[in-house]
């Protein structure tokens, strides 16, 4: 009876001061959430003593000790030690399981130098109360406080109660920072243990840590042979190989292949990956070692095959590599040719080798009716749109330019143009269209055809279409040096036709006869790149030097570039090599020659590194 009498007066008191008490509520809290933004951006902004004011008013209004660490943080940051210090003792003493005010308790006894800071952290750490779900927080709060050693030690505890890949791996970056190189190496050993599914992963950083500290690699080849000796495993073998090939040891690195195909019976992938790893190298004798044993008859067809047009390419890039070639070393690579087509009859399957093995003809043995007639052939196969046949299309074109039939040329440029509109062959065809056309001395209509070029996908193309543009375009605001022009282009065919001593007077009349400096160092180029052709190393440095010393060129970051790649490769001039290209790198930042420069000087880098 009583009840039912006051539930409708209940019920109103909550409707009307209910709410009431929900909507005071709700703006309380905006009013602080708004208050805790400013002072979060005062904070910042390293404005400590504009942010404590907000904060300690927060905190006094928020009995639950909501902004305690806002608090406590800033009273640190201006080192009033006391003030932390009694807030601390506060928090520990309601709540005395919060391992961030542990934490902070450890910060301050650290900051002040007290003889207990030790103790302190021993305490929290061994609490139990760090595991791996908080520990990142910690190491991070600890980081940020320049107390990196103890961030090691919370993680190293961890994994010595139970391994997690999290907790290693994390491990892993802290090592890195302070450079504790044993217990590196040791920790990415336990990682590739435990953890053998992320092998890929854990090499990657293992290669970044090497870059950083290229020492820790025979600690790495230490640690590898020992593992080896005490427990086969697939993935230390794999770290051994990788060793190995990273130091140059490519034999050895074979013969632990060879073990590791045999032991888990492998299809012969990793070994032909490696085969062309070494050729990448120009580790050719080791590259060709691996292919040979690829094609030794125990392997699939499809691997045996693919090896066999591999060894094709690596003998070609060998020899393409070296200055003289000896006519049992051009053998040696025809009875090769001879050798594959015999298994593998010539057909539309193995178009690549067929053009390899023209260009073979072409570069070793000067014979381009021979390479012709093997490209004519190609082009026999019913196939549409094949990117191969295009190939084939463009390497005859180049020969038959060569043999100056510009005509037949034309048809297969345009031919692969058509079919390709939108591919980089499609797009190198059409350069190549246009320098027909330049050749012809049909300049305005080259011009057109570049200007589209300069834009596109293949850098080499656009880079090739914007220099020879420039210098058409120069000549036609030239109305007077056309025939400057016409003699430059003439030159320029008989390059590529390699009438070399003809290319050469022509360039010497230009330079004779030329009343304006836009087109020497055109001419001064193409002599360097005949003087390339013919190994003349002292001729090379000499034009290449013209260039430098013209008061404007566009071509002097390519100047700068080939100087500095005569003195890597060339002439043993390393230190003067690294001192052009970093010239061209300061000068010419945006040069298209800057992404090989730094590589480049990768290279130099580490044979540098190699030779101490």
């Amino acid at each position: 009876m009583g009840f039912s009498y006051f539930y409708p007066m209940d019920k109103k008191w909550v409707v009307k001061y209910g709410l009431k008490i929900v909507f005071l509520f709700i703006v309380g809290t905006t009013f602080a959430q708004n208050d805790a933004n400013i002072a979060q951006k005062y904070f910042q902004a390293t404005e400590y003593d504009k942010a404590l004011i907000i904060y300690e008013k927060l905190y006094k209004q928020h009995r639950g000790n909501a902004y305690y660490q806002q608090l406590f943080n800033c009273y640190y940051a201006l080192k009033d030690w006391q003030k932390a210090e009694k807030i601390n003792k506060k928090r520990l003493k309601k709540y005395r399981k919060d391992l961030y005010a542990h934490l902070d308790k450890f910060l301050l006894a650290k900051a002040q130098k007290k003889s207990d800071a030790e103790s302190v952290f021993d305490s929290f750490s061994k609490s139990g109360m760090v595991n791996f779900r908080n520990i990142q927080g910690i190491s991070l709060k600890l980081e940020r406080n320049n107390l990196v050693e103890y961030a090691v030690k919370l993680y190293e505890d961890e994994l010595t109660r139970q391994y997690n890949f999290r907790t290693a791996y994390y491990l892993l970056r802290l090592y890195n920072y302070t450079e504790e190189k044993e217990k590196l190496v040791s920790n990415y050993f336990l990682l590739i243990k435990n953890s053998p599914g992320s092998y890929n992963s854990i090499l990657g950083n293992m290669q970044k840590s090497v870059a950083d500290y290229p020492e820790i690699l025979p600690i790495i080849k230490k640690q590898a042979l020992i593992s080896l000796k005490e427990e086969e495993n697939q993935k230390m073998q794999e770290l051994l190989i990788w060793v190995f090939t990273h130091q140059k040891e490519f034999d050895r690195a074979f013969r632990q292949e060879k073990s590791l195909e045999r032991k888990h019976k492998l299809r012969g992938d990793r070994i032909l990956n490696f085969a062309i790893l070494c050729a990448s190298n120009e580790a050719w004798n080791s590259a060709i070692s691996a292919l040979d044993f690829l094609m030794d008859g125990t392997h699939q067809q499809d691997i045996t095959k693919a090896a066999h047009e591999a060894k094709l390419r690596v003998l070609f890039r060998s020899l393409e590599s070296q200055k003289n070639v000896t006519e049992e070393e051009q053998n040696l690579l025809f009875e090769e040719f001879d050798a594959y087509f015999l298994k593998y009859p010539r057909g539309s399957s193995n178009l690549a080798s067929q053009q390899l093995e023209a260009k073979s003809y072409l570069n070793f043995k000067n014979d381009p009716n021979k390479a012709s007639n093997i490209l004519i052939q190609c082009l026999e196969y019913p196939l549409n749109k094949n990117k191969e046949l295009a190939n084939s299309k463009l390497l005859l074109a180049d020969i038959l330019v060569e043999k100056n039939q510009m005509w037949d040329a034309l048809l297969y440029y345009n031919q692969v143009e058509k079919d390709f509109e939108f591919d980089k062959l499609g797009h190198l065809a059409r350069f190549k269209k246009a320098k027909v056309s330049f050749y012809q001395a049909d300049f305005q209509w080259a011009f057109d055809q570049l200007k589209v070029l300069r834009s596109a996908t293949s850098k080499v193309v656009a880079n090739n279409a914007m220099e020879l543009s420039l210098l058409i375009q120069e000549s036609l605001n030239l109305d007077s040096n056309i025939f400057s022009l016409q003699m430059y282009a003439r030159a320029d065919l008989y390059f590529h036709q390699k009438r070399f001593t003809e290319a050469q007077k022509k360039l010497s009349k230009l330079l004779e006869l030329s009343d304006s400096d836009y087109l020497i160092d055109d001419a001064y180029y193409l002599l360097f790149k005949i003087a390339q052709a013919q190994n003349n190393f002292e001729r090379e440095e000499k034009y290449l030097n013209a260039i430098l010393g013209l008061p404007e060129s566009i071509l002097k970051d390519n100047a700068l570039f080939e100087k500095a790649k005569l003195f890597q490769f060339s002439l043993n001039k390393e230190d003067k090599a690294k001192e052009l290209y970093e010239k061209l790198l300061i000068d010419y930042p945006s040069s298209y020659w800057a992404s090989q420069t730094r590589i480049n000087l990768k290279k130099l880098k580490k044979t540098h590194e190699n030779n101490l």
